[in-house]
Formats: structure tokens, C-alpha cells, sequence
């Protein structure tokens, strides 16, 4: 799969020059994704640990049940992984190029698509975070307040958080650090002088993490009922 040359300054051009393959980034890119899923169903949510989550929400034998649905729907996620992996990629990369066309920049979509691949390796850190945090818990201490938890989320950064009503601490909890890897990965990603200035690739991607973000606010707000 080669990629139109696309001359200009910045990271953008660096990866041009060291010819990355967007199959190659996002092949490696999927593969982790999988192998991190992996690991995690198999050494750490072990079916003990999967039987104690489960027996809060019923008896011994509904929890089995779960149990066994749970293990078919993650060999067939493994399966999908890098389709739906593609997808989330593949729209958010849609939606840049159209912010960036909105800015009156013409970008190519392969080479958004490929600024997304590099930018989305921000939440593959993300994961393994989380997956490191989880490995180090005590016996006993996956629960699901632990599974929900999320590693490097503004709302642990401030001191008060208890007092922040219930609906904010919904969408706090949820923006990480590593959004803002993502936001930076994928500028610099998309960066040309010439062509697409960073200011300009800079708010083209905000403009869709925030739009994203607040759609997905509006969802966990619904399943809250909250709304």
C-alpha cells in the first residue's frame, strides 16, 4: 500500500521520509490491541476472579451462565477487533478531514488516516496503563469500581472531586491524559507549513475530540439516568 508523496515540514514529513507503512502501523497497532485483550481475559480476569464480579448480580448458577456468554463474546471481539479498530480510526479520520476542508485545507484521507493510526498508539499506553494498574492489585481487589477506574483521568488530578456533582464526574472520569496524547499525536501527525499549518490541524482535531467527548458524555449520562 504506497502513499502519495506529500512534501512539507514538521513530523508529518519526517514520516514521509522514513516511508511508514500505514498496513505495517496499523497492523502492530491492532495486534497489540488484541494481545493486551488477551492477556487480560486470560491472566487477570480469570474465571475466578470472572465468578466473583458475577455473584454479586445473581446466584451461582446465573453466574456461570454469564460466565460462559462472556468467554464466546470476547473470542468473537478478538475476532472483530481489528475491524472495529479500523472503523473508530477510519470515522474519526473522516470527521478531521472534514473540519480541515471546513478550514478551507485540503488534506488527503490516507494521510489523515494514517496521523489517526499513529495518534490512537496514545490509548494503546492508555490500556497497558490500565492493564499494569489492574495486574497490581491484591487478591480480591478487581471489583468492578476497580474495572471502571481509569488510570491518569482528570478527575483524580483535582483535589476536590468529591464535591463535582455526579454528572460532570462522569465525563471527568473519562478524559485522560492520554486523550491529550491523542490530540498531540495526531496534530503533529497532520502538521505541514505549507499545507496544513499546525494551528489550523491543531483545531481541526479538537474541534472533533470535543464533539466526540461531549457525544459520548450525553450517552454515559443516558445509561446513568442521569438524563
Amino acid at each position: 500500500m504506497h502513499e502519495p508523496s506529500w512534501q512539507g515540514s514538521g513530523i508529518g514529513r519526517r514520516l514521509d521520509n522514513w516511508r511508514v507503512n500505514t498496513v505495517w502501523a496499523f497492523g502492530i497497532l491492532a495486534a497489540a490491541n488484541v494481545a493486551l485483550a488477551v492477556y487480560l481475559n486470560s491472566e487477570i480476569l480469570t474465571d475466578e476472579a470472572y465468578r466473583a464480579l458475577l455473584a454479586e448480580h445473581g446466584s451461582p448458577s446465573d453466574a456461570e451462565a454469564l460466565l460462559a456468554l462472556t468467554r464466546r463474546w470476547e473470542a468473537i471481539g478478538y475476532l472483530l477487533a481489528p475491524l472495529t479498530l479500523f472503523l473508530r480510526i477510519g470515522v474519526m479520520a473522516l470527521l478531521v478531514q472534514l473540519a480541515l476542508v471546513l478550514l478551507g485545507r485540503r488534506t488527503p484521507l490516507l494521510r489523515v488516516f494514517r496521523a489517526g493510526t499513529w495518534a490512537q498508539y496514545a490509548f494503546l499506553l492508555g490500556t497497558l496503563a490500565q492493564l499494569i494498574w489492574i495486574a497490581t492489585l491484591p487478591a480480591g481487589g478487581i471489583t468492578s469500581a476497580t474495572l471502571e477506574a481509569t488510570p491518569g483521568s482528570i478527575l483524580g488530578l483535582i483535589p476536590s472531586a468529591s464535591a463535582i456533582d455526579d454528572s460532570l464526574r462522569i465525563l471527568l472520569q473519562r478524559i485522560t491524559l492520554f486523550d491529550f496524547g491523542w490530540i498531540l499525536l495526531f496534530t503533529l501527525g497532520l502538521e505541514d507549513q505549507d499545507r496544513v499549518p499546525g494551528l489550523d490541524a491543531g483545531a481541526a482535531v479538537v474541534a472533533v475530540w470535543t464533539v466526540s467527548v461531549l457525544g459520548r458524555w450525553g450517552f454515559w449520562l443516558y445509561l446513568g439516568g442521569l438524563v
